[in-house]
């Protein structure tokens, strides 16, 4: 049957009327016939005339001070429920009577210090995830979670809770994440974590640890994810770590040195965290267990030196974070083992040179970030010079790689100049005032240079039938030059020229 264009219109808005009118409240959305979105900051009641239909409701910036007994009782074959940035104070322990289907609660962003019960969530026994975060939640009771066997998922991020009940989290055998991050917890009981055993991802980032007691973890054989960053931790006791982990977060804390073995049992760990702690060295050994690491990060540290091997045996190693430490120096064999690299940050720190056999060890495609170090733009820079020039575009931040020393070149980019910018000073014997330059190919010139009332002098020394050419640039871009050559000497005798 064909229908005109004003047939058709007039269908379309017949439908709409009748989906509109059977069953989204007022003041609503309804995208679908199962998903319901209410977003009014005036309405202090929950939405009536929902539809049976409904499986998913969204209540946004809502007026409601409190969910009280029976409030949702024609809301019973609801999958998913959630409360945003509304003002609850209070949840009755009979708001949940009704919805035994119920699989997914958010109650987020609440504006007021809200309550909970031994109750409340006792009619929840099908809930496989729950999330409560920003609710300003000072406590919760030891058996708030009891009847939820079937949760899965558990966030009470961003709250204010300093402790919780050592027995709190037992009931939860299916439970694979838990988020207990910003908050204010300073102490975890040893036994806070039993019977979890099927937890996967777990975070106490940015709270108040100092300490970890060495089988807080222990049973927890499938985790995998583990973020402690943002703590006041100072020690690690070697052990306290499951071997399932293959991510570990620790950034941000208060550690100062490593327990050579505090990583022995970590064989499936591919990304550590290190950064922003005290540590002043890497104890020999202690990444070597560490044989799936492909990120480590040691930025932000206090470490002057990484002597050794610290590397050895992290063949999949794909980024090292270096930056901001106060390395001086780096070891030609750091990196013998890190063939398949692909980024390198040895930025912020004092480093004046790079040894050529650890330039040679790094892959074609890496990216490397070296500025803000005081490079020692010399004759002995040679081999740094050369690689820059060959992978410039392996260069994160060629701009800011720039010389300290000598002083005529500080604060110029090294990847700018020219090779034969590179030269080297010695003192000479005689004279503290003095050094001599080598010039390369030229055995029978010798030159010394010296500074006098603000001016640099040279002074050079031909032996025999030589030509000198003297040429002093005094930019890098060459556009400024003074030269002068002094023919052959007749006879042949010794002479002496010299230029300021």
């Amino acid at each position: 049957m064909m229908l005109s264009h004003g047939s058709a219109y007039l269908m379309v808005v017949l439908l709409v009327q009748i989906f509109s009118s059977s069953g989204c409240p007022d003041q609503c959305q309804c995208f679908s016939r199962t998903t319901v979105v209410c977003s009014n900051e005036n309405q202090s009641v929950f939405p009536l005339n929902i539809s049976p239909e409904a499986r998913e409701l969204i209540l946004l910036n809502q007026g409601l001070s409190q969910l009280h007994a029976n409030l949702l009782t024609h809301s019973h074959s609801l999958r998913k429920l959630v409360i945003l940035n509304a003002g609850l104070r209070s949840i009755s322990d009979e708001a949940f009577s009704r919805m035994e289907s119920l699989q997914e609660l958010e109650i987020s962003g609440n504006a007021e210090w809200l309550g909970l019960n031994q109750r409340t969530f006792s009619s929840l026994q099908n809930l496989t995830r729950l999330i409560l975060n920003s609710d300003r939640l000072l406590a919760v009771p030891s058996a708030a979670f009891d009847w939820l066997r079937n949760l899965d998922t558990l966030e009470l991020r961003g709250n204010a809770l300093a402790s919780l009940p050592e027995q709190i989290f037992h009931p939860l055998h299916q439970l694979t994440t838990l988020d207990l991050s910003f908050n204010q917890i300073s102490r975890v009981p040893d036994g806070l974590l039993r019977n979890t055993s099927r937890l996967r991802r777990l975070s106490l980032q940015s709270n108040a640890i100092s300490n970890l007691p060495e089988e807080v973890f222990f049973g927890l054989e499938r985790l995998e994810e583990l973020n402690l960053q943002n703590n006041l931790i100072s020690c690690l006791t070697p052990g306290v770590f499951p071997s399932s982990l293959t991510k570990l977060m620790l950034k941000k804390n208060n550690l100062t040195h490593l327990d050579p073995r505090v990583f022995h049992n970590l064989l499936y760990t591919t990304q550590l965290d290190l950064s922003q702690n005290k540590l002043t060295e890497i104890p020999t050994g202690v990444l070597w267990s560490l044989i799936s690491l492909e990120s480590l990060d040691l930025s932000e540290n206090q470490l002057t030196s990484l002597g050794g091997t610290p590397f050895k045996g992290l063949f999949n190693l794909k980024s090292i974070h270096l930056q901001k430490n106060h390395l001086t120096q780096l070891e030609g064999q750091l990196l013998k083992d890190q063939n398949d690299l692909q980024r390198l940050d040895l930025s912020y720190n004092n480093l004046t040179n790079i040894p050529k056999d650890l330039l040679t060890e790094l892959n074609f495609g890496i990216m490397v970030t070296l500025g803000s170090n005081p490079w020692s733009c010399d004759c002995t820079l040679l081999s740094l010079f050369e690689w820059l020039k060959n992978h410039q575009r392996s260069l994160q931040d060629p701009l800011k790689i720039r010389c300290a020393a000598p002083h005529f070149l500080h604060g110029v980019n090294l990847v700018s100049l020219e090779e034969d910018a590179l030269f080297c000073l010695r003192e000479l014997p005689s004279s503290p005032r003095h050094k001599s330059l080598e010039v390369p190919g030229a055995e029978a010139i010798r030159c010394w240079l010296r500074e006098e009332e603000g001016a640099a002098v040279v002074q050079c020394k031909v032996r025999g039938c030589s030509r000198l050419r003297f040429e002093a640039v005094y930019d890098i871009n060459q556009s400024e030059r003074v030269s002068r050559e002094w023919p052959t000497p007749p006879g042949c005798p010794s002479g002496i020229g010299s230029d300021s």
